[in-house]
């Protein structure tokens, strides 16, 4: 067998192996779903199957009958105080937002993160009544409780029963109020509204791409889509935070977010009639895919087809999903922007005040289109995502050189991790801020090895948009930064330095204008950090974390579940490093060192958060949040894993681009298929 059936066969075994380890995990997430959404036409019912023993009828009665300047005292029994009523306390913050809700019970606080959230007090009248009068509330909602007796003396309060609870008030609604229905807001044009949430983005996405590609016209299909959802989305959501910052109503915003992406569209039409995109040379061999392709194909469309029914037909169920950015997103919906609820409400600090809005302003778009805050439609978004993100590694493969085949296998593997879909799925910023890295790193690299000032726009665009989809954004925007900095210092030829000093301020200044109005905003409104300390005392009085925190994450990262992509890389890395230090002739690095040195960095800056971190006890943050910071360079490590095996080598000189029509600036079409061994994602397994 040549080196070129081996490397296949390797590669066949290799995604064998990563997607047959998640097959159990898959199906028993698409049955629970599947389960839930057959009552698709019974919202009340599926809400009650997701929050479990959590009332949901008497938060959804409650927020019938509450003013929406209501101030709520939730008072629960303290018998489950860190499962039940914890989750009461964040359900009721997601269900009456968005309205204040401050929680007392008689549960003695022990430092702990979840107890930092309520306020340790008897159930007694006296004590209830003293507690409504500190917080101003103006409502009374008690978990497995009857009404305090005798009333408070300062005032008649009207008493409530409801199922699973009481609510007391000053005045109530008459008798007889009853929730609306979880889904009644819909209209039977939901499909059309929900379809033009997703067309306005698109249409300014595409003007912008087109635009980029304005200097150099080499991308096409499947590559010019992703960039359309994410610029388009970028778009909308900073659109809107910054109209909404001036005063504009959010009915005028959304008429001049339509009005401009019709503009958008036919800009973006015209334009790619004037400036067409390079035929594909192999165009041909797509009419007839053979039974590995059509596999991989069948794999990535049941992925999708996954990620689309965990995440569309049921409530928002994981914790993060619902309680972060969903509760804000409903917010700002029910607000009509962006107000002090979102960042300056104590009780909600919880939800992390001063974490950026990318993602909570993109579910209220579509809670705006649709006009009710349907938390089962929001999953729409999540599941663009998470498809964007396979397409993303399959065209940036394809752009490499690798064959059909080897590309859609490097996005199989990626879209079999569980942490990928599961996180897709609920409703987090996690895989949004993986497909902004990959995008930036990717093309980055093609900036360094082309030169091409389309790629350097594209690689700035999405790093700007890092610090405005999470916090660690930031973290990764300074780290692609450094990293760069770093190849303008010791990279292996003078034109890949020179091409690096011009990107690092380029980063920056995106960063700055795309990222910096949120951050300055936070900065300005002293918008509280509840979750990390400063660094550097941190490091100085918590450093003893440092060797537990690097056993958990080590342990961590060879967990099955990863499909032991982190050991192949591992393995690769220190082959490369071995080769690169025996070299008799050390040149420096290439630019594609630049991916595994940003994966490398970058979990080494996220894993400093652990040691910073006001989460009591640390090493429970480390299990809930360890795997997204690894999830977050996942894929520019697979595509490294991709590349390294498909080439043999990080010399680009050794990459074709003839699958995806794209070659340097001046160069002529290759006319036959790259010498390089096909060996895309070996040893995945």
């Amino acid at each position: 067998m040549g080196a070129k059936g081996l490397a296949g066969a390797v590669l066949a075994l290799s995604v064998f192996a990563a997607l047959v380890l998640q097959v159990p995990s898959q199906f028993g997430d698409a049955s629970d779903a599947a389960e839930v959404a057959r009552s698709w036409d019974r919202p009340d019912e599926q809400y009650r199957a997701i929050l479990g023993d959590v009332p949901y009828d008497l938060l959804r009665l409650a927020d019938a009958a509450l003013p929406r300047d209501a101030v709520v005292l939730l008072v629960t029994p303290g018998s489950n105080v860190r499962h039940r009523e914890y989750t009461m306390f964040h359900r009721a913050l997601y269900f009456l937002a968005p309205r204040p809700v401050h929680w007392i019970t008689p549960a003695p606080g022990d430092g702990t993160w979840e107890a930092r959230w309520w306020r340790t007090a008897p159930t007694t009248a006296a004590s209830i009544c003293a507690e409504a009068r500190r917080t101003g509330a103006t409502h009374i909602l008690l978990l497995d409780l009857g009404a305090p007796t005798p009333p408070c003396p300062e005032a008649a309060w009207d008493i409530r029963p409801l199922p699973g609870g009481t609510l007391v008030a000053l005045q109530l609604p008459a008798a007889g109020a009853t929730a609306e229905s979880a889904g009644s807001g819909l209209t039977p044009a939901w499909p059309l509204q929900l379809a033009l949430a997703l067309a306005v983005p698109l249409l300014l996405g595409g003007a912008l791409v087109a635009a980029f590609l304005w200097w150099d016209p080499r991308l096409t299909g499947v590559h010019r889509l992703v960039l359309a959802w994410i610029f388009g989305t970028g778009a909308v959501t900073l659109l809107e935070f910054g109209l909404g910052a001036l005063g504009v109503p959010r009915e005028m915003r959304m008429a001049a977010l339509l009005a401009l992406a019709v503009v958008a569209g036919v800009v973006a039409w015209q334009a790619t009639g004037r400036r067409r995109a390079p035929a594909l040379p192999h165009r041909a061999r797509l009419r007839s895919i053979g039974p590995v392709t059509g596999a991989l194909l069948v794999v990535i469309g049941a992925q999708v087809a996954l990620v689309a029914l965990l995440a569309l037909g049921r409530p928002l169920s994981i914790w993060d999903g619902w309680a972060v950015w969903g509760m804000k997103a409903r917010a700002i919906f029910l607000d009509g922007g962006v107000t002090e609820t979102i960042y300056a409400d104590p009780t909600r600090a919880s939800t992390l005040l001063d974490y950026p809005l990318h993602v909570p302003l993109l579910e209220s778009w579509v809670y705006t289109w649709l006009g009710t805050p349907d938390d089962r439609l929001v999953g729409v978004i999540g599941t663009a995502t998470f498809a964007s993100l396979l397409g993303f590694c399959y065209a940036a493969m394809r752009r490499w050189g690798a064959t059909l085949a080897a590309s859609l296998a490097v996005a199989a593997v990626i879209g079999a991790i569980p942490f990928v879909w599961r996180i897709a799925a609920g409703g987090f910023a996690d895989v949004a801020v993986a497909l902004l890295l990959t995008v930036a790193a990717v093309h980055l690299v093609a900036w360094l090895e082309d030169g091409a000032r389309g790629d350097l726009l594209i690689a700035v665009a999405a790093a700007g948009l890092l610090g405005w989809t999470k916090k660690e954004g930031l973290v990764l925007w300074i780290v692609l930064i450094i990293v760069v900095g770093l190849v303008a210092v010791v990279g292996r030829d003078d034109g890949l330095r020179r091409r690096a000093r011009r990107a690092v301020p380029a980063l920056l200044l995106g960063g700055i204008v795309l990222s910096g109005g949120w951050w300055l905003f936070v900065i300005v409104n002293g918008v509280e950090d509840v979750t990390y300390g400063p660094l550097l005392p941190a490091i100085v009085e918590s450093a003893g974390r440092i060797p537990t925190i690097l056993s958990m994450l080590a342990a961590m990262l060879v967990w099955r579940e990863w499909s032991y992509v982190w050991v192949v890389a591992a393995v690769l890395a220190a082959i490369a490093l071995v080769q690169f230090v025996r070299s008799s002739r050390p040149r420096g690095v290439s630019a594609m060192s630049v991916l595994p040195a940003t994966a490398a960095l970058s979990l080494v800056a996220l894993s400093a958060a652990f040691i910073a971190t006001t989460f009591e006890p640390y090493t429970a943050q480390i299990e809930s949040a360890g795997y997204r910071l690894a999830l977050q360079v996942l894929p520019i490590t697979v595509l490294w894993i991709g590349r390294r095996i498909w080439t043999g080598s990080e010399d680009p000189s050794r990459v074709g681009h003839a699958d995806e029509g794209i070659r340097p600036s001046g160069s002529a079409p290759a006319a036959a298929e790259p010498s390089a061994p096909s060996r895309a994602v070996a040893g995945q397994a």
